[in-house]
């Protein structure tokens, strides 16, 4: 039997790589269900905001790209992108869906650019702007980290809401987490003897002066 002539057609036909066994109508639906607001990855950083004591605004519409988080008193903003959706440079971000490649290769480039005008205009506006990313999220540590570089000041408190430390930003190393501080009343630093002789008595001066 002749196998060989068929055998070279069928590999002619076989497509390389993976693929897609999801057809495109199911394909569109699942990534329309995809949330863009209050995902895993927002309430996460949301709750180590609310751990170290800072208090903030979640999709201002007023300010340009409605950002995720809002800290007016500190006049920071913070972002939290998925790595997919706006083409980060993990392995999440690299990955490319095979369906309707030249589609979403143009939507997550446009999300990119749109993401890189939008903190510009924050920053020239006067914002502080920090992107944090999907994948840095999942590591608790890590995330107080980054955001206690990015922020000045934050109050540690336990589930119960009582103030347990307040941790400061580290002046000697980026990255690496401040010491925490203890909430306790604060010490109160000794005058010095300048200051004590200023407060003192007439009557104590004219007696230090007759001896």
């Amino acid at each position: 039997m002749r196998t060989g002539g068929s055998c070279r057609r069928n590999r002619r036909n076989v497509r390389s790589g993976p693929v897609d066994r999801i057809s495109t109508e199911t394909r569109s639906r699942i990534m329309a269900a995809i949330r863009g607001k209050n995902t895993r990855p927002e309430r996460l950083v949301r709750s180590a905001l609310h751990r170290l004591g800072y208090r903030f605004r979640i999709h201002v519409r007023s300010l340009r790209g409605s950002p995720d988080i809002v800290l007016p008193r500190h006049r920071a903003i913070i972002f939290v992108h998925g790595c997919f959706w706006h083409l980060h440079r993990c392995r999440a971000g690299r990955a490319a869906p095979r369906t309707n490649a030249a589609f979403w290769k143009a939507k997550r480039e446009g999300n990119r650019d749109r993401d890189r005008r939008t903190v510009n205009a924050l920053r020239r506006a006067g914002w502080r702007v920090l992107v944090l990313w999907e994948c840095q999220i999942g590591d608790a540590e890590r995330l107080d980290r980054l955001l206690v570089a990015f922020l000045p000041v934050g109050i540690a408190r336990d589930s119960g809401g009582k103030v347990i430390s307040t941790v400061r930003r580290s002046a000697s190393r980026a990255g690496s987490l401040p010491r925490p501080v203890a909430s306790g009343r604060p010490r109160l630093a000794e005058p010095p003897p300048s200051a004590v002789l200023a407060r003192a008595s007439p009557r104590a001066k004219a007696g230090r002066a007759t001896r």
